[in-house]
């Protein structure tokens, strides 16, 4: 089960959140948001070197994303059913217990066979059956039993052994999972970094049109832990006070910015290009500052919560 958990907060790339575009996004959306980062990070808008090279990168990690959209089909699919077969009849339930592990029971009862229970533990490929034969003949007792004692004994298993056991191993693997994910965070913050740099041009341009016809203009955005003292006043500088892991994406989000107005996804914030995760396993929030009308705005919201500004509920009273 640590092994589960462990491979549940690995930093995996979600495509859907670096292309900015929601999980039902349809075809036309998909498109835009590729045509969108292929001509921020094409090679040939980047003359220089070493931004060239970094362009390539992320041009090519684009073009990844739009392909792995292209080429997604997958189906869930969920069966209950209750068979019978000759002289008996089989019935029961199948519990997930982690990502690779899952616990069933089933009870028969038939004639000549009688009253039985199979318990079966699957774990990845390997299974493991125990067959228990209860009784000869057909009794409502033993049928009682046998359909309601493995529902208390999951129930008491689960509670005083499986979660306590499961909450031991999470709060373990923690530190254990920030040393996986070490390597692969420094990567992303390179990523990061290189993108804003490729930005910087975008940057401007859309700043100045935003300022040109009194539009949104972020003015700074954090993204990250936040922690602020108690006394902290909505519209000061966000940064005041401000006591753990935070990175600053104002140029990102300001290259969001589409004809006065931003939207963010439902979906964690730190696939988006130029941003990354500064405290992997932690829960994180975004803060936005900006002027829309050239009036003060404010607003923080959830790593996975989903953003539209401008909104009349975030302008700041400086009165």
């Amino acid at each position: 089960m640590e092994d589960d958990s462990e491979q549940d907060n690995l930093i995996e790339d979600d495509y859907y959140a670096f292309m900015n575009v929601p999980r039902n996004a349809s075809n036309e959306e998909i498109i835009s948001a590729y045509r969108r980062l292929s001509k921020l990070y094409h090679p040939d808008k980047h003359p220089n070197p070493d931004h060239k090279k970094e362009a390539e990168i992320l041009f090519n990690r684009t073009r990844r994303a739009y392909e792995e959209f292209t080429a997604q089909n997958a189906l869930n699919i969920e069966e209950i059913g209750v068979g019978t077969f000759g002289g008996f009849v089989e019935y029961g339930a199948e519990k997930k217990v982690s990502n690779y592990t899952s616990l069933s029971t089933a009870v028969r009862v038939g004639v000549p066979t009688g009253v039985s229970l199979r318990i079966r533990l699957s774990r990845g490929s390997q299974s493991y059956t125990f067959p228990i034969h209860l009784c000869d003949e057909i009794f409502p007792a033993p049928v009682f039993y046998a359909t309601v004692a493995p529902l208390i004994t999951w129930t008491i298993i689960k509670k005083f052994i499986i979660d306590p056991v499961v909450k031991e191993q999470k709060e373990r693997s923690k530190e254990k999972q920030r040393e996986i994910n070490k390597s692969m965070m420094l990567e992303k913050q390179k990523e990061a970094k290189a993108a804003i740099e490729l930005m910087k041009a975008t940057f401007s341009r859309i700043r100045s049109e935003e300022e040109h016809r009194g539009g949104i203009v972020i003015t700074k955005a954090l993204y990250g832990r936040l922690v602020y003292p108690q006394d902290r006043v909505l519209g000061e500088d966000p940064t005041i006070g401000l006591r753990d892991e935070v990175i600053d994406v104002t140029i990102p989000l300001q290259c969001l910015v589409n004809e006065s107005k931003l939207v963010l996804h439902n979906a964690t914030k730190s696939q988006l290009p130029g941003f990354f995760d500064p405290c992997v396993g932690e829960d994180k929030q975004l803060l936005v500052q900006y002027l829309f009308h050239a009036q003060i705005h404010e607003c923080i919201i959830k790593d996975n919560e989903p953003l539209r500004i401008p909104k009349q509920s975030h302008r700041v009273n400086t009165t």
